[in-house]
């Protein structure tokens, strides 16, 4: 059987999960400690896998649980869903029933197991090594990172936004209550984080759910509150409600990233951003891709009448001039694809001796003429009698060009300049 290289990334993904004990399990399946096996190389549908965590100097058993969307790669870049689980429920019920929810594009979803019945400071090893875990082993989007947690595992929310900072960019707390730790100077830190917060009408949570959106609130949190008509359960309606929410913050804020790629005087920062979006397609709404598209397009327009330029100096036979524009335009565009389809043909040219021999030629002039052009400016401070400076003027040339002929000069002005400062 042919292995394409999606098939070979994705085998070395699961290679990496088995190095770390991971136990794969078909999606929809209700294992408790099922038999290690080998994980599966599938690409058309999810993975589902239980990963052990080594904490030190701790007995106890770590793990969280990951399920990969159909076509995933190592490479990937898709939203990252953590998702906490209440006081009765496991992290493999919370893969399953988040799973089980519409996202607008397919999502990275991960579980970390609590130590013990809901959530703890005990936990917080768990969720650092997971988090560290997590960044070595796959990649996801770091500007689409969504915490959502039930009943303790809400609380818990709270606790690593405010208390913990773990980088997250959007969060939903349901069935619980604000811990009162967390303090008003550790919330007014991260106000820009969006959060949904649903505590039901019946909910046993539901006056200390006032207590704390009161506490948020003055705290300048960026919050959302919803109050259905239930009682303290993990309600599918409400966690839709929060996914939908926080995916609509996840859809602005990418808006702005767009918006600000098309005016940022930081071209190669600007080409990286949009980049990001349209080469990683799969894992975003076609709107927002096509939209990065043409934003891209408009920004490396005078590079592309640039890369002809460079490409009719070619067949012109101006060799050397050709592979200058390259150089200027990958300079411009940074780590971007037309960086880099200048630099192939720029190297393509320099690899020719004749060529190599010109451009070096022509550095050596333009090292001349700036050279030049900084002595005759050393040459009118002395005239203006600004002598210390000119001093400082002649030894940057000395430093920086010193095979120029401009240097030699520079160096005799300077020891003139020395002398009359001597007594």
């Amino acid at each position: 059987m042919r292995v394409t290289t999606r098939q070979a990334t994705l085998m070395l993904v699961f290679a990496a999960l088995w190095a770390g004990r991971a136990v794969a399990q078909p999606a929809g399946t209700q294992p408790a400690h099922a038999p290690a096996t080998t994980p599966a190389v599938t690409t058309d549908r999810p993975i589902i896998a239980r990963i052990a965590l080594r904490i030190p100097d701790r007995a106890e058993r770590a793990e969280y649980w990951v399920r990969t969307p159909p076509d995933y790669t190592v490479d990937g870049s898709p939203a990252l869903l953590i998702a906490l689980h209440g006081t009765d429920d496991t992290a493999r019920q919370m893969i399953d029933f988040w799973s089980g929810l519409r996202t607008p594009v397919p999502v990275l979803l991960i579980a970390p197991q609590g130590v013990g019945k809901g959530w703890s400071e005990a936990d917080l090893p768990t969720i650092r090594a997971m988090w560290a875990d997590l960044q070595k082993r796959f990649g996801f989007d770091e500007q689409r990172v969504l915490l959502a947690g039930f009943s303790a595992g809400g609380a818990m929310v709270f606790e690593l936004l405010y208390k913990e900072r773990l980088p997250v960019t959007a969060a939903a707390a349901l069935a619980n209550y604000v811990p009162p730790r967390v303090t008003a100077e550790e919330v007014a830190a991260r106000r820009q984080v969006p959060v949904f917060y649903a505590v039901g009408m019946a909910d046993l949570n539901h006056e200390r759910m006032r207590a704390g959106l009161e506490f948020l609130r003055s705290a300048g949190a960026n919050v959302k509150i919803h109050r259905p008509r239930i009682g303290h359960t993990l309600d599918a309606t409400v966690a839709q409600e929060a996914l939908d929410y926080c995916f609509e913050q996840f859809r602005k804020r990418l808006d702005t990233a767009i918006d600000q790629a098309a005016k940022d005087t930081d071209l190669p920062a600007a080409i990286a951003r949009l980049e990001a979006i349209t080469t990683q397609a799969r894992w975003h709404e076609p709107a927002a891709v096509e939209r990065a598209a043409q934003v891209l397009e408009r920004r490396e327009r005078p590079g592309r009448d640039d890369l002809k330029a460079a490409e009719d100096l070619v067949w012109a036979g101006r060799k050397a001039e050709a592979a200058e524009l390259f150089k200027r335009i990958e300079l411009a565009y940074g780590q971007g694809r037309l960086s880099r389809q200048a630099r192939l043909q720029r190297e393509q040219l320099e690899s020719e001796p004749a060529v190599r021999d010109e451009l070096a030629r022509r550095e050596a002039r333009r090292r001349a003429d700036e050279a030049q052009a900084l002595y005759a400016a050393a040459q009118r401070l002395v005239i203006q009698n600004r002598r210390q400076e000119a001093a400082a003027k002649c030894q940057d040339i000395i430093s920086r060009y010193s095979e120029t002929p401009a240097a030699t000069r520079a160096q005799r002005l300077l020891k003139m300049l020395e002398a009359r400062r001597t007594p």
